[in-house]
């Protein structure tokens, strides 16, 4: 398992703030291969990260930053 750290650019939605998808704070993405998607969709959210950074791809995520996992 690899996990894909990204900080938020830019995000809108009604539920970005609530999963943690906020401009300028870090989120992970846990993947079985490596970071290449770039579109990773929340089941019953409404939030859109419309630009993002990539940071790196770890062995686990830093603490405190919130995990999504690319199914």
């Amino acid at each position: 398992m690899k996990f894909c750290e990204y900080e938020v650019l830019d995000a809108a939605g009604p539920d970005c703030e609530r999963v943690g998808l906020i401009v300028s704070k870090h989120f992970c993405v846990a993947d079985r291969a490596t970071c290449v998607s770039t579109h990773y969709e929340l089941q019953n959210k409404q939030c859109d990260v419309i630009s993002y950074r990539s940071l790196g791809q770890w062995s686990e995520c830093p603490a405190r930053v919130p995990i999504f996992e690319d199914p």
